[in-house]
């Protein structure tokens, strides 16, 4: 992979004095010239010495090159060692990180069941959340997961795409990262040995940390995977040289990557030979040696105590790089002898510089090749050494340092200090200041160049007195990407993806911080939730789109009010806070609240389209109503929903209604997991022929089952619905329990009609007539058996939208009632406009008929104008046999009441209509 692969060789070409200059510095890096033997050696000394000079000559040669070659390989073994230690380390931070963001803790048990559409976009949000690690790393990261603790994937994406649920894998409990994954503490990464993946079909190495929950249990990993052919050299890097290189498993000898050769699926490298599995194997961090007639250096990689692989690097070049020596021939030794004295003083000049030029190759291959930054400076900054990496870091655009073709290496001539951003200076001065010999010194700064910003870790050590330094050595290693990504995943985990607010955990941290401050200086904290009216129909009207652009309007909208005093943060879905400090008493916060209203008044321009937008406010400040973070939210978030049921635009917290509002926010959260769990099921009441006695129809009336609280009563949870927006999916639900026992009624030879109760939010739902027909298709029951029943209330709230409503599902053959009629607004233009074909007539006319005449009139004029209409009339509250038959005799169409039968569960209704049917056959 390029991002770990070794840079090519800086070229060491130059100038006469270039090369002198690094010959001095390679002498400061600790090469340590031999002295020269004084004076000449006598002739005969020469004579008796030839022989061994000769000998000499080829074999310190030979050892000079094979040290050359033996620091090349070692150097760049060494470095290519540790690049995949860094990427090991890398790679576990990077997982760590991703793990704290935020979205995967909606999946987390504990945070409430998720429905198959919200898990659908959660499972897409947290595939977006990994798919960032491909911006980080392009065309590298071949997948990333999230797995439950069962092998299901919870969100995958695969180069860059983001899966969906229906792709998501159930069986990934046999992988071979899973299990030892799932084994270890939170906090830890499992870096697995080499396997094919079963998605990209690649040998890959793979990643994984396991999600924990509150109570300590791995309820998740996070995974992913880079390809193993992904560290190979890159082509560039390849071909600036003449050795190979291989990644080999210590514990094999195995060869799991050769730069010569591709890797294909069904083959991981190839068997080491005999002499590389004895030579890896070898104690330490690093080896030489001459393995299959190749000259190899071998070098350890670094692995942690989770990480399954335990690699070395294995750098080779064929032997033949030291065939110089086979070339000298008879001629040579001729030549030789016959050049005595020449060759006598060539031996010792060869013999005298063999330590520098040693100290040349380690040199070039360490320093010139490395990215980091070496210098050696003084206490005050100034340097007298300078790595290239240092001097293409400060060059300005288009040159070096170098002037005259000579290097600037003279003390002084480059202030690091005064190089460094002005607010590192004095970090940096104070380390070097701080020094001592024995001790490592580290800190961190930043440089600006013409590339832009870096960041440094820098050590420094202190070798003053060491004669062939006699200064500071520093190394600085370059940061910038590894904090970018820890600052990006801390600033993802923290704020919004949608609007880039604060989210809730950071709110609580702020929350508790200026809690502090409010304490410290007598002041207090305001809390402001609020919760956006009817945005549910924004995103049925236009879109979820439009309502994307709504959302991330509303934070600019809000903060422009505050002036820069306060937060406001996205709490989820349309729930915005705002907190507030310095505040003096509520009557502040409230007079804010005010103001926000105000703001998000004005219409919000979406796409062309101009948005009105109403909220629910509720407010707390810390002193009166809370002193920590949690009880602030948990009281704001009651307020508000007090707020929102009520209809107040803004209420502020009062302890009296707490324990009742807590109940119900209690109550709501449990009617989300009844729906989903099955616990709501239908009771049935008749609906019965005045003029026949017949059983013409039923009335499905919800009911709840919970298991602690047993049978919850509509008027408790119902009123909940309408206000949290689950009443469109207790409609589907009723509706869709309520055919299923008209198809088992109509299978059984008994087909009876089937009312059920719309709301106001029902006939504004756009699709809402579709899902109707979609239902009725399903359980294949004939449309004229579903009756509807739609309040006069509910048609008032958008007559319009109301009336296109009814219309269509009237177009379905389905029969439409008018529930309550009497006790509303609808008028008698309206009435005629309307697809309806029943009217029932409120129970408080009917019950009290027999003793208020008024009421008994009413009930006339109503029965005579529905007939007029050409309706059913249907009289509800029936409760005793001379309101029956008052109602028989002033010509009502049908009865329901207590009279004749409450609610009843199935079986029972079903008893009830066969006795019923036995008593009139019997008095006939």
């Amino acid at each position: 992979m390029a991002k770990y692969a070794a840079m090519p060789r800086a070229s060491t070409n130059g100038s006469g004095a270039d090369v002198r200059g690094r010959r001095r510095v390679a002498r400061r890096l600790g090469a340590k010239p031999r002295g020269r033997v004084p004076g000449l050696v006598t002739g005969l000394l020469g004579v008796l010495l030839l022989g061994a000079s000769l000998i000499s000559t080829v074999t310190t040669g030979r050892d000079a090159a094979l040290a050359d070659l033996d620091s090349k390989l070692s150097a760049h073994a060494a470095s290519r060692a540790s690049d995949l230690t860094e990427y090991f380390e890398r790679a576990q931070s990077i997982n760590l990180l991703l793990a704290h963001d935020s979205v995967f803790k909606l999946m987390a048990p504990g945070e409430g069941v998720l429905s198959g559409p919200q898990f659908a976009t959660v499972s897409a949000q947290a595939g977006k959340a990994m798919a960032y690690l491909e911006q980080l790393y392009p065309g590298q990261i071949s997948e990333a997961c999230l797995i439950d603790s069962t092998g299901a994937e919870l969100g995958r994406v695969v180069r860059g795409r983001v899966a969906p649920v229906s792709e998501l894998s159930k069986g990934e409990a046999d992988t071979p990262f899973f299990a030892p994954t799932l084994g270890l503490p939170q906090g830890h990464v499992y870096q697995a040995a080499p396997y094919v993946s079963s998605d990209t079909h690649e040998w890959v190495i793979s990643n994984s940390t396991p999600m924990v929950n509150a109570s300590g249990r791995p309820w998740a990993l996070l995974h992913f995977e880079l390809p193993l052919d992904g560290f190979r050299p890159g082509a560039e890097a390849a071909s600036a040289r003449s050795f190979s290189d291989l990644i080999v498993d210590n514990r094999s000898g195995q060869v799991l990557l050769d730069s010569a050769r591709p890797l294909v699926e069904s083959s991981l490298g190839r068997a080491g030979s005999p002499e590389l599995r004895a030579l890896v194997a070898r104690p330490g961090a690093s080896a030489s040696g001459t393995v299959d007639g190749q000259r190899v250096a071998v070098a350890r990689v670094t692995a942690g105590p989770d990480n399954a692989n335990s690699w070395s690097v294995v750098v080779a070049m064929p032997s033949e790089a030291l065939g110089w020596f086979s070339s000298i021939g008879f001629s040579s030794v001729a030549m030789a002898l016959a050049a005595l004295l020449l060759l006598a003083f060539a031996g010792y000049l060869r013999a005298t510089h063999r330590a520098e030029r040693q100290g040349e190759a380690r040199y070039r291959t360490l320093i010139d090749q490395s990215s980091d930054l070496v210098l050696v400076v003084d206490r005050a900054g100034r340097a007298d050494f300078l790595s290239p990496s240092v001097e293409r870091l400060l060059a300005p655009p288009g040159k070096g340092l170098a002037t005259g073709g000579k290097q600037r290496v003279n003390r002084g001539a480059v202030d690091l200090v005064a190089a460094v951003d002005p607010e590192g200076r004095a970090g940096l001065s104070a380390v070097l200041r701080t020094a001592a010999p024995g001790r490592m010194s580290a800190g961190e700064f930043s440089i600006t160049s013409t590339e832009g910003t870096s960041t440094f870790e820098v050590s420094v050590q202190d070798l003053s007195s060491d004669p062939s330094v006699r200064g500071l050595v520093l190394t600085a290693h370059d940061v910038t990407d590894r904090l970018a990504l820890k600052n990006e995943m801390e600033h993802r985990s923290l704020h919004d993806a949608l609007t880039g607010l604060p989210n809730r955990a950071m709110l609580a941290d702020d929350i508790e911080q200026a809690l502090g401050v409010a304490e410290r200086d007598g002041t207090s904290v305001g809390l402001l939730l609020l919760d956006l009216d009817r945005f549910k129909e924004v995103n049925d009207t236009f879109g979820h789109d439009y309502g994307d652009a709504l959302l991330r309007q509303i934070g600019p909208r809000l903060a422009g009010v505050l002036g820069g005093v306060g937060t406001v943060a996205r709490l989820g879905g349309d729930e915005f806070a705002v907190l507030l400090p310095g505040l003096r008493g509520v009557n502040q916060a409230t007079d804010v609240a005010g103001a926000l209203l105000s703001a998000l008044a004005i219409p919000f321009p979406v796409e062309g389209i101009d948005v009105d937008v109403e909220a629910s406010v509720g407010v707390v400040i810390s002193g009166e109503h809370g002193q920590d973070a949690t009880t602030l939210m948990q009281r704001a978030d009651i307020a508000m929903y007090v707020a929102k049921t009520q209809h107040l635009a803004v209420f502020v917290y009062d302890a009296s209604i707490d324990g009742h509002s807590a109940s119900k926010l209690a109550l709501v959260g449990d009617l989300r997991r009844a729906l989903d769990s099955g616990e709501l099921l239908l009771h049935y009441q008749p609906k019965v022929s005045l003029t026949s006695g017949e059983v013409l129809g039923v009335e499905a009336l919800v009911r709840w089952q919970h298991p602690e609280r047993g049978l919850v009563f509509p008027d408790e949870f119902i009123p909940l619905a309408e206000n949290t927006g689950l009443m469109n999916r207790l409609t589907k639900y009723v509706l869709n329990a309520a055919l299923a026992q008209a198809r088992t009624w109509i299978d059984a030879g008994r087909p009876l009609s089937i009312a059920v109760n719309l709301s106001a939010r029902d006939l504004h739902e756009e699709r809402f007539a579709e899902v109707v027909a979609e239902l009725l298709a399903r359980h294949e029951v004939p449309a004229h058996l579903l009756e509807l029943e739609v309040t006069e209330t509910a048609i008032m709230t958008d007559p319009p939208r109301a009336r296109a409503m009814l219309e269509r599902l009237s177009a379905l053959g389905i029969r439409l009632s008018l529930d309550d009629f009497g006790a509303g607004y609808t008028s008698l233009s309206q009435l005629t406009s309307l697809p309806i074909d029943e009217i029932k007539i409120d129970r408080s006319f009917v019950m009290t008929m027999a003793e208020d005449p008024s009421n008994a009139l009413i009930v006339r004029s109503l029965v005579d104008l529905g007939h007029s209409l050409g309706l059913t009339l249907v009289a509800e509250g029936v409760e005793t046999e001379g309101v029956l038959q008052v109602l028989a005799a002033l010509g009502c169409d049908v009865a329901q009441g207590y009279h004749l039968s409450r609610a009843i569960p199935v079986a029972a209704l079903d008893t009830w209509c066969a006795d019923r049917l036995g008593s009139m056959t019997a008095t006939r």
